[in-house]
C-alpha cells in the first residue's frame, strides 16, 4: 500500500466539499459539522478542516455540543493516515469505531474495465427524473439490508447535487427494473464513487462492474482525472479490476449521544478548496 501526501490531501478536500454540500455546516476548531436541513441523524457528518486544532480534546467536545443542538449521535469521518492521533483521543472521550475501510484511488490515465454489451443500457438521470430517482433508491436501500422506503431522505440532497453537477447516478435496468446502480459525488476537483449497489437477486452477474466503469468513463477526463472511494471488504476485487489501488483508510467514528440543547446560529457552507 502506497501513502501518497499529495493523493490523500486531495481526497480529503475532496470529501470535506461532498460533507458539506446542501447541509447547514457549523466549523469548530479543526472540523466542520454539517447537517441536512432537518437534522436527519444519517445525513449529519464531521470532517477535519484541514488544521489541526491545537486542542484535539476540547475540539472533539465543541463537534459533540453541535451534534447535541440537533439531538443526534455524534459521526465523524477522516483519513486516517492524514489525522493518526485522532482516533485514540476520541476513543478517550468515549467515541468508538464503526468502521474502517481501505481508500482506494483511480487515475483517468490508469485501466478502466472494458465495455460491454449492457453498458449503453446503464441510465444517467438528472435532477428531474424523480421516478428515476426514487427506484435508484429504494433498489439501493433494499441492496445494503433496508426497508426501501429508509433511502428517500437522501431525495433533496441528491437532486440539490444533480441540478449543480456535484453528482452523477448511473442507474442499470434490466428487465425494466433497476437492479444495481451507483454515485459519483464531485468536490474539490476530485470525484468520489460511491453508494456502490446490487439488488441481492441480481448478484454475481457482473452488473457492479458494468455500472461503475459506466460512470468512470462518464465523469472522469482529463480535467478531472482522480477519483476514489472507501471500499468494503468484500467489493475490494471489484475495484482493483476496476484499476484502483489502495492508498490510504478511511475510519468512522461514532460518538455518545448527547443531550439536546437549544439550536444555536449556524453558518453557511464555507469556501472550500
Amino acid at each position: 500500500m502506497q501513502h501518497d501526501p499529495t493523493i490523500l490531501r486531495r481526497i480529503e478536500a475532496g470529501l470535506r466539499t461532498t460533507a458539506c454540500f446542501g447541509r447547514v455546516v457549523t466549523h469548530v476548531p479543526g472540523f466542520l459539522v454539517a447537517v441536512a436541513p432537518g437534522g436527519a441523524a444519517g445525513l449529519a457528518v464531521a470532517v477535519p478542516d484541514g488544521v489541526e486544532p491545537r486542542d484535539l480534546g476540547a475540539a472533539l467536545a465543541d463537534v459533540e455540543a453541535v451534534f447535541g443542538r440537533y439531538g443526534i449521535e455524534p459521526a465523524l469521518e477522516y483519513v486516517e493516515e492524514r489525522h493518526p492521533t485522532l482516533a485514540p483521543s476520541a476513543h478517550a472521550r468515549g467515541w468508538r469505531t464503526g468502521m474502517t475501510a481501505p481508500v482506494m484511488a483511480w487515475s483517468h490515465s490508469g485501466p478502466t474495465a472494458p465495455d460491454d454489451d449492457r453498458a449503453s443500457a446503464v441510465l444517467f438521470p438528472d435532477s428531474d427524473d424523480v421516478a428515476l430517482l426514487e427506484a435508484y433508491l429504494r433498489g439501493q436501500s433494499r441492496a445494503y439490508g433496508g426497508d426501501g422506503g429508509d433511502a428517500l431522505a437522501w431525495m433533496p440532497v441528491l437532486r440539490a447535487g444533480l441540478a449543480a453537477g456535484t453528482v452523477v447516478v448511473a442507474a442499470l435496468p434490466v428487465d425494466a427494473r433497476i437492479v444495481a446502480g451507483a454515485s459519483v459525488q464531485i468536490g474539490a476537483g476530485v470525484g468520489e464513487l460511491a453508494g456502490v449497489w446490487t439488488l441481492p437477486e441480481a448478484r454475481r452477474r457482473g452488473h457492479a462492474d458494468t455500472v461503475c466503469a459506466a460512470a468512470l468513463r462518464r465523469v472522469f477526463t482529463p480535467d478531472l482525472p482522480l477519483c476514489w472511494l472507501s471500499a468494503a471488504p468484500a467489493a475490494t476485487g471489484l475495484y482493483q479490476r476496476l484499476g484502483f489501488r489502495r492508498v490510504g483508510t478511511q475510519r468512522n467514528l461514532t460518538g455518545p449521544l448527547p443531550e439536546r440543547s437549544a439550536p444555536g446560529p449556524q453558518s453557511g457552507p464555507p469556501a472550500l478548496s
